[in-house]
């Protein structure tokens, strides 16, 4: 079987189940009687199987409305016209990027290694991050360090369980210098055109 995005199987399920299966059925006798319909319906069952069997290994959600919605954003790091680095993070529909400063992103990647055993509330990461000298003179918000966890969270450095967040190597440091690097490195990138 063919490896499919969950969003693309449920698409995929949905044109089957109401569209394909019933215009066989409509088609008469020679549809039903050599079985296809049976077997469509068998195949569409072991794959729900497997799907519902990988869903619960790698703990995803499965709910076609929830995979529908949870598009993966793009992330991208950008010189701002004020200055500094900017982690951008633009999610597909949205006008107005997020966006979190290097600064904030190269502090929290030094407070998530503590993380890896007790994990970390979002609360406790703002408490230290407003406790932070550098960050009392500039204008820090929430969402600064939401860009960050997400985009660690898209990338597999973190995890979060009831609420905490949890660096999920020992190397998370060198992670998410190494994750910043590769966006550096792709923004600094010519882009390519098509000729």
């Amino acid at each position: 079987m063919v490896p499919v995005a969950l969003p693309e199987w449920h698409r995929l399920r949905r044109l089957l189940s109401e569209q394909v299966q019933p215009a066989l059925q409509c088609r008469g006798d020679c549809f039903t009687s050599s079985g296809l319909c049976r077997e469509l319906d068998e195949a569409v069952t072991r794959a729900d199987e497997e799907l519902r069997q990988l869903s619960s290994a790698v703990a995803i959600r499965t709910s076609p409305i929830a995979s529908e919605s949870a598009r993966v954003p793009d992330y991208s790091v950008r010189e701002s016209p004020r200055g500094g680095i900017w982690l951008i993070e633009l999610r597909e529909g949205s006008i107005r990027p997020m966006r979190c400063p290097d600064a904030v992103y190269r502090k929290l990647a030094v407070l998530m290694p503590s993380s890896q055993r007790r994990g970390l509330k979002f609360k406790e990461l703002h408490t230290a991050l407003e406790g932070d000298e550098r960050f009392k003179t500039a204008i820090f918000s929430e969402s600064h360090l939401r860009v960050c966890l997400r985009f660690w969270m898209s990338g597999g450095l973190i995890t979060r369980r009831k609420g905490k967040y949890f660096a999920t190597r020992d190397s998370f440091a060198d992670d998410a210098s190494q994750a910043w690097a590769r966006l550096e490195k792709r923004a600094s990138a010519p882009s390519r055109t098509s000729a």
